[in-house]
C-alpha cells in the first residue's frame, strides 16, 4: 500500500527538494502472478511533475506532494478469498469498485 504525502513551508518561503525515490518510473513487479505495483509520483499541488531524484525548487506558497508507491502483489488476485476481498474493502484498503475490477469481487451477484 502507497500513501500520499503533502507538505508545504509554514511561512510561505520557497524550499529546497533533495528527491532519492525509487519506483517512480519502474514500479514494483508482481511475483508469482500478481500484478505490478503502481508507480509512485512525486508533483506539486499546482499539477506540474517533479523528478524522483535530484535538487529541485518549490515556490512559495506551493505544496509538493508525494504518492509513494505500493508494492507489487503476490498470486493472482482472482485466487483471493471473498472473506479476505470484503474484510480489506470494509477497512478501507480496497473500494468495492477496485475490488470488483481487480478481484472480480461481486461478480457472482450479477
Amino acid at each position: 500500500m502507497g500513501q500520499v504525502i503533502e507538505i508545504s513551508h509554514g511561512q510561505q518561503a520557497p524550499m529546497l527538494l533533495g528527491a532519492a525515490w525509487d519506483r517512480i518510473v519502474y514500479p514494483a513487479r508482481g511475483a508469482e502472478g500478481g500484478a505490478d505495483g503502481a508507480p509512485g509520483r512525486v508533483s506539486l499541488a499546482s499539477g506540474a511533475l517533479l523528478k524522483g531524484k535530484g535538487r529541485q525548487a518549490i515556490p512559495p506558497g506551493e505544496h509538493l506532494v508525494v504518492e509513494t508507491p505500493g508494492g507489487g502483489g503476490l498470486g493472482d488476485a482472482r485466487e483471493r478469498s471473498a472473506h479476505a476481498i470484503a474484510q480489506d474493502v470494509r477497512s478501507g484498503l480496497v473500494s468495492a469498485q477496485a475490488a470488483s475490477r481487480d478481484y472480480h469481487y461481486g461478480d457472482e451477484n450479477k
